[in-house]
């Protein structure tokens, strides 16, 4: 398990988590949304998908059930190698 697939609209934490986990030994492919994630998955499933759930045009939620969908017979996608967060905040700070 050394590939990752960072998917953000946060190009600060996109290069922060790419940063730490090249650091550890991974290969770290990185998109800006979804829909690049859907490509750059398309070549290759990775061991580890990480995704903001809160992203323009298609949310970590859509892009992990498209990537279940797709591929159905590759075990790497199971839950415990997805990890969605909420990227900001969805309150206001005031």
């Amino acid at each position: 398990m050394n590939d990752v697939v960072v998917a953000d609209d946060n190009p600060i934490l996109v290069s922060v988590l790419s940063e730490i986990f090249r650091e550890c030994g991974y290969t770290v492919r990185t998109a800006s949304d979804g829909f690049a994630a859907l490509a750059t998955i398309r070549d290759r499933v990775p061991d580890i998908l990480i995704s903001d759930l809160y992203m323009p045009r298609m949310t970590g939620f859509e892009l992990l059930s498209i990537v279940r969908r797709r591929f159905p017979n590759d075990c790497r996608h199971r839950d415990e190698r997805s990890l969605l967060w909420p990227g900001r905040s969805r309150r206001s700070c005031g």
